[in-house]
């Protein structure tokens, strides 16, 4: 994500445009249209938060908004990953080998919509 934060020096400029095509290939093939994702709960975790950082610091630099361009897509995938919430509780069901445990998965897609008026 150098690229990102050098976005506009010339040795860089084309990688940080790439980002953004990379980024957005990358979620688009891990999560469905439907919000569906193939692993346990666990394995989503390492698997996607990677990428929504990646999304959060590509709308900050002004490259690119994949929180717009994905919005279906992400209100599929929240529909889906919070129906895996544990009633009354912060923490996920425990499939699997997977361990039961809190994720910021929620909170970076809550933060890539704060400048939006909704979700949902």
């Amino acid at each position: 994500m150098m690229a990102v934060i050098f976005k506009d020096d010339q040795e860089f400029k084309q990688r940080a445009s790439e980002s953004y095509k990379e980024i957005k290939q990358t979620i688009d093939s891990y999560i469905s249209n439907k919000g569906i994702v193939y692993a346990s709960v666990h394995y989503i975790q390492p698997s996607i938060e990677p990428h929504l950082f990646a999304a959060l610091q590509l709308k900050q630099s002004g490259l690119g908004d994949l929180f717009v361009e994905l919005k279906p897509k992400f209100q599929a995938f929240i529909k889906f990953y919070t129906s895996f919430l544990r009633p009354a509780q912060d923490k996920y069901i425990t499939i699997g080998d997977g361990l039961e445990e809190t994720t910021a998965i929620l909170s970076l897609l809550a933060a890539g919509y704060a400048d939006t008026e909704s979700c949902t």
